[in-house]
């Protein structure tokens, strides 16, 4: 179960992933209608 404190980093190959718990936490529903911030990180190595 995410925590509002729960940093996930998934590292692959020509990329990086930052999940937070605080954006987990929210119910399905309305995760699926909430807007996220995108941000550019350019190229990850």
């Amino acid at each position: 179960i995410p925590k509002e404190a729960v940093v996930i980093n998934i590292h692959l190959i020509g990329a990086s992933l930052e999940l937070f718990g605080r954006e987990l936490c929210i119910r399905p529903a309305e995760r699926a209608v909430r807007k996220f911030k995108t941000v550019h990180l350019g190229e990850l190595y």
